[in-house]
């Protein structure tokens, strides 16, 4: 071949035809593809068939995924402090691990203490008045100081020498008091005694004067006979006669006297249980002013031994200190502040969790769950069944990423967590996820729900 020869293009290669082939084998042929065709037909209607009638009836489960942490059932205890004060004492620190009624904070008390002594000296008083008061009504000749308040169960009691203090005062006054209303009485029996006297003369001199009377008359009668038979003279008749009135008038006198000082005696009398009356009267009186007092001073009293023995702030619960506001000593605490909270330990431990809005219409209480702490993740995957047991009924807004979600709260089941996995300690803040079942549907119906509300969202438009 030269080299000017031209390159002929490789020659197509050609399908052999079914032309090429006789007229059996184009028949044998054709006979093939159509049982082929058949077999393949059935197939995928056997497949579509079994297909479709799994999707149709076999129901698979949901779950609805979301995260949380691990946390007491009931919220932080936040320590705070009526009326606030002064820190003398700070017993614990950040993190430390408390004990119900162990000491957090101490506050300065010495204001609340000179108050207690002041208002339980006045109390102490007011139970001495008291009892004075009652033995004066009851006209005692002691005071019985037996009101429990009085009463020191022994000389090493501290308000030992205050309560022996306002009993002799009391005592002391009583005394006086006594002494004088007894010295009154006294003016005023001797006032009746002299009285009496007089009046026993007053009755002897009227029976004197009576007895004169009656002989004088006698004398008078005689004489006036005589008179009339001429043996007797006129003068001596008159001068016996003026001696009989004479002794009338005396004896009026008298009569007169002795009514008085019966009057006088009577009245003196009256003075003595007016005296007795009154004096009475204003011991009630002064009673129950005491009473109203001493109720009130108690009440006080009560109201700074609850502040003094609230000076020292004790845990609430057995738990762990958190957040401590205050680290030095004389910091002052404002009225409600915070100080501390306190994380319970004892507490039922939960799992707070974060569901989403799209989801919620999913959810259902006492669903079953299972919990995944993704802290132990490298021992394997562990499955902790668990239970929906609260979801909030409206949804919250998060103040730092504003997101929207729904509360939930997750029982773990303490048996199958230690059966499972007993190396997994549940502590406040362990992180956890939380896949929650919901309800059963068929492949079908999670084929199909797009569809559909496509279709409603299509129909409501138009």
């Amino acid at each position: 071949m030269s080299d000017h020869a031209v390159a002929r293009p490789p020659a197509l290669r050609r399908e052999p035809s079914l032309a090429l082939y006789p007229e059996s084998g184009r028949l044998r042929l054709g006979a093939e593809l159509s049982a082929l065709s058949r077999v393949l037909v059935a197939a995928a209607v056997l497949f579509f068939g079994v297909c479709g009638g799994w999707a149709a009836t076999a129901r698979l489960s949901g779950a609805v995924i979301a995260s949380g942490a691990v946390a007491p059932e009931s919220t932080r205890q936040t320590i705070q402090h009526l009326e606030g004060g002064i820190i003398r004492a700070l017993p614990v620190s950040e993190g430390d691990h408390i004990h119900k009624g162990e000491p957090l904070v101490m506050l300065d008390d010495v204001a609340n203490r000179a108050d207690i002594v002041a208002l339980s000296t006045r109390v102490f008083a007011l139970a001495a008045k008291e009892a004075r008061l009652n033995a004066e009504r009851a006209g005692a000749s002691q005071i019985a100081f037996e009101d429990p308040v009085l009463v020191a169960p022994d000389k090493a009691d501290p308000d030992f020498a205050i309560r022996r203090q306002v009993q002799q005062q009391e005592l002391a006054f009583f005394r006086t008091r006594q002494g004088s209303l007894q010295s009154q009485r006294n003016v005023l029996n001797q006032r009746i005694a002299q009285l009496q006297a007089q009046s026993v003369g007053f009755e002897t001199q009227l029976g004197a004067v009576r007895q004169q009377l009656a002989l004088l008359r006698r004398e008078i009668a005689v004489a006036d006979d005589l008179y009339k038979r001429g043996y007797e003279k006129l003068p001596r008749l008159l001068s016996l006669q003026r001696s009989e009135a004479d002794r009338q008038g005396a004896e009026g006198e008298l009569s007169a006297n002795l009514a008085r000082a019966g009057d006088q005696i009577s009245e003196i009398r009256a003075q003595i249980a007016a005296l007795d009356t009154k004096r009475l009267e204003e011991i009630d009186g002064e009673l129950a002013d005491l009473r109203s007092k001493r109720a009130d001073a108690e009440e006080t009293v009560r109201k700074t031994q609850d502040k003094l023995e609230r000076s020292v702030v004790r845990a609430p619960v057995n738990g762990v200190v958190l957040n401590l506001r205050f680290k030095t000593l004389g910091g002052i605490v404002r009225p409600g502040e915070p100080i501390m909270e306190i994380v319970p330990t004892d507490d039922t431990l939960i799992i707070n969790a974060r569901l989403s809005p799209r989801n919620i219409d999913e959810v259902q209480l006492d669903k079953p769950a299972h919990v995944i702490f993704p802290s132990y993740t490298q021992r394997g995957l562990l499955r902790i069944p668990a239970r929906l047991i609260q979801v909030s009924p409206d949804s919250m807004t998060d103040d730092r990423t504003g997101q929207s979600y729904y509360a939930a709260k997750v029982a773990v089941d303490r048996e199958e967590l230690k059966r499972i996995a007993p190396q997994v300690e549940l502590v406040p803040g362990l992180p956890a996820e939380v896949y929650i079942a919901t309800t059963e549907r068929t492949v079908l119906d999670y084929i199909l729900q797009p569809l559909r509300l496509l279709l409603e969202r299509g129909m409501r438009e138009t």
